[in-house]
């Protein structure tokens, strides 16, 4: 299983917008193979950071996820909103190594 945390950095008044984006992004993510759910949160230090920890069956289905052109046209128009947007990618450890 991957998990992919997600930061988002909010500009000043694009609340709405933003959220709206990030709504539609977790709806197309429903649909896609390999997702499996998703939670967004805000940051206590700094409200205009948004975290979602989305959950993934593997790598791969992130990757298509990721690479699907609904994905790319809502990330591009927080792009244009002025969202920071970084990815960290996380699995959980083998213990059978």
């Amino acid at each position: 299983m991957l998990n992919v945390l997600i930061r988002r950095i909010i500009p000043h008044g694009k609340d709405g917008e933003v959220l709206d984006i990030i709504a539609e992004l977790r709806g197309k993510a429903a649909y896609a193979k390999g997702y499996l759910s998703s939670e967004i949160m805000s940051n206590v230090e700094n409200d205009r950071e948004y975290v979602s920890m989305t959950k993934w069956i593997n790598a791969a289905s992130w990757i298509a996820g990721e690479e699907s052109e609904s994905f790319r046209e809502l990330q591009k128009k927080l792009d244009i909103l002025g969202c920071e947007t970084k990815y960290e990618l996380f699995r959980y450890p083998s213990l059978c190594e």
